[in-house]
Formats: C-alpha cells, sequence, structure tokens
C-alpha cells in the first residue's frame, strides 16, 4: 500500500487528507471516499484497519478531515452535517480531478455518527456516487441525541439551546460544551475505552441544532440505482438499530442491511472486522468493478443479513 498526503479546498478552507492507493496493478484505481465519524480525524485505528482491507481488495481509499477538524484548515469546533456533506462532495471533485483515480468507479464510506448520513445526503445530491457501505448509521438527528439521553437530561439540553440562542442575539456569546457529553452522551462503554477519538477542545453548543434539521431517512429514497449498504448492531444504546432498519425499508434496491448479534458497538469495529470488511468489498465489487453495471429491476438486491460471529472451537468446549 501506498500512502499519500493530499489537500484539496472546500468552501475557502485547505483541507488534509491521506490517499492511500494498492501496491499492485495500475491506475486508474476505483476509488473510496471515508467522510471521518464522530470525532474522528485522519488516522484513527478503526479507519485504518478498514481502510487496509479496501486497500487490499483493489481500491483506493481518500480519507480527509472535516474543515475545523484535524489538519484541516476552518473554524474549529463545531459538528455540523450540513458543512461536513459540503466537504465530501468536494473530497469527491477532488478525486475526479486525479488521472490515477476513476471517477465512474466511486463508491462512500462512512461510520459512527453523523458521517454514514453524511454519506447518504452527498450521494443523493451527486450521481458520481455508485456505492455506500454504512456502519452505525443515524436516520434522525433528533432522534439519535434524544435517545441517548435520560428525560432529566433531554430537558436540560433544551433548556440549554434556548439558553444559547438569547445569549448569541443579546450579547453575542454563546455556550461551549465537551462535544463527547454535552452533544453526544457517553455511554458506560465509551468511558472505558481508551481506543476512541477524544475530543481536545470544546465545541460549539449550537451545533446540536444543525443535527437536529439532520435526517437522512428524508433523501435516502432517493439513492437507487446507488447501492447502499447499512450495518447495525443488535440492541445497541449508542446508536439504535432502528435507525438502520427505518433506512433500509426507506431505500430502494439495491440495499443490503446487516444486524450484528451478540457484540457491542465499540467491539463491532475490531470483533467483526473481518466479516464487515468481506461485506464492504463485496458491495463494491458488485456496483464499482463492473464495466457496465446491470441495474435491471432482477439484478437489484435486496437483501437483510443477522450475523452472530462463530464461537470459538475452545469456547464451545469449556
Amino acid at each position: 500500500m501506498h500512502t499519500e498526503e493530499v489537500h484539496f479546498y472546500s468552501e475557502g478552507c485547505r483541507l488534509s487528507g491521506v490517499l492511500k492507493v494498492p501496491a499492485a496493478g495500475a491506475p486508474p484505481w476505483p476509488i473510496i471516499v471515508h467522510g471521518p465519524g464522530w470525532l474522528e480525524t485522519v488516522g484513527h485505528p478503526f479507519g485504518i484497519s478498514f481502510h487496509e482491507g479496501l486497500v487490499d481488495a483493489g481500491y483506493a481509499v481518500l480519507q480527509f478531515d472535516y474543515r475545523g477538524w484535524g489538519e484541516s484548515e476552518g473554524e474549529p469546533g463545531w459538528a455540523k452535517p450540513s458543512m461536513q456533506q459540503v466537504d465530501i462532495l468536494n473530497a469527491i471533485t477532488y478525486v475526479s480531478c486525479r488521472h490515477d483515480l476513476d471517477i465512474d468507479r466511486l463508491g462512500l464510506f462512512a461510520y459512527g455518527g453523523p458521517g454514514p448520513g453524511n454519506a447518504i445526503y452527498a450521494a443523493s445530491r451527486d450521481t458520481r456516487v455508485k456505492a455506500i457501505c454504512c456502519q452505525s448509521v443515524i436516520a434522525d438527528g433528533r432522534t439519535w441525541l434524544r435517545e441517548i439521553r435520560r428525560g432529566y437530561e433531554w430537558i436540560e439540553l433544551q433548556h440549554q439551546i434556548e439558553e444559547n440562542r438569547r445569549l448569541r442575539v443579546l450579547k453575542n456569546e454563546e455556550i461551549f460544551v465537551d462535544p463527547s457529553e454535552g452533544i453526544t452522551v457517553a455511554s458506560p462503554g465509551r468511558k472505558l475505552r481508551s481506543d476512541l477519538p477524544r475530543p481536545t477542545i470544546p465545541f460549539h453548543l449550537a451545533s446540536v441544532e444543525d443535527i437536529f434539521q439532520f435526517q437522512p431517512i428524508d433523501v435516502v429514497g432517493r439513492l437507487s440505482p446507488c447501492g447502499v449498504l447499512l450495518c447495525a448492531v443488535a440492541n445497541d444504546p449508542v446508536t439504535a438499530e432502528h435507525h438502520a432498519r427505518a433506512l433500509y425499508e426507506n431505500a430502494r434496491p439495491p440495499r443490503r442491511l446487516i444486524v450484528q448479534h451478540n457484540i457491542d458497538h465499540y467491539a463491532s469495529y475490531t470483533v467483526n472486522r473481518d466479516f464487515l470488511v468481506s461485506q464492504f468489498v463485496d458491495w463494491y465489487d458488485h456496483h464499482l468493478q463492473s464495466s457496465v453495471r446491470d441495474i435491471s429491476p432482477g439484478n437489484l438486491r435486496d437483501e437483510i443479513i443477522e450475523y452472530s460471529r462463530p464461537s470459538r472451537p475452545d469456547k464451545e468446549k469449556s
């Protein structure tokens, strides 16, 4: 695998990213664009692991930092899906300008928080996207933020938002919060993990209002013939599985839903990594590798996979 640091512009901000291409074979390569997930920046181990699997299968992968995140320019401290979607669209245009990448074989990849929904929005606006693979996807931003809170925490958030609106109007001031506590709420599982993205600066509470308007469920039906693969974890307190199921029901074929059982949200990224990569590669191969894609009704795949990782033989005997 060869790695190259790249830069391109989005709304006047110079964005930074990393392009990974296969060591074997010849360009132009099919390209997967990865817009980061919740609090993620380029170089996080989860992303690297999935990228390696995709590059080994013959795909180039571009991951970049949204404006204001990581090494990219822009005002820091915002988590606004509406801005992030524009950055993804500009990343798509950037790869279309490179002769070593095949814009006719372009897919999007995303996981965590608004990341997958951003990919859905971008694909609904740009027909250059032929396939999407999403892990831990949100259908409705307001519902997502409500579900991860206890009742009194939700009421407190409403009061904070109203106070913040008044501060901005009357005093040109605003409230800043720890994004993993004041925008989302850290689950017990997240608090125990040391390998997850951590905020280093406070975020604008006003980001919440943009997330409230985040409705991938409203646009997922526009994607066909772009193929959409959705992954969820059963009984997930971080990103409830009903989001992925609702998106699947509202999408048109080709579509695939994978529900992972007997595992928690964060462990799914590592324990189920090989299974997930195999599914992602199969999906991209079907939608990106054919010189002429057959999108006649009989070939638009439509399936739900309920997956439980096989037990290890030594554990089965104990």
